[in-house]
């Protein structure tokens, strides 16, 4: 546990692999399973439940997650991609 905020935390998790999606989540997005842009902006990591997606992180968090593809493209490869409606599910 830490006593720190997320706003106090973020500048020192550097890196592409990092993304602060809503107020109250910090996410690693290597550990990223699924991306909903609809109406509900959401993402689910791995075993994990819908993480909110605030509308003004939209912007930020697409390109953070398209510059973390470009950066692991071993990891775009070996997983398969479906796109569907306004969602894209990652498979292994």
């Amino acid at each position: 546990m830490s006593s720190k905020t997320l706003k106090r935390l973020e500048p020192l998790l550097v890196g592409p692999a990092f993304c602060r999606i809503h107020k109250s989540s910090l996410i690693n997005l290597a550990y990223l399973t699924q991306i909903n842009f609809g109406n509900t902006p959401h993402l689910v990591l791995i075993g994990t439940e819908l993480i909110a997606i605030a509308r003004r992180r939209l912007p930020a968090t697409r390109r953070r997650i398209k510059q973390h593809r470009q950066l692991n493209p071993c990891r775009a490869v070996c997983l398969q991609a479906r796109l569907k409606a306004n969602s894209l599910v990652l498979y292994r």
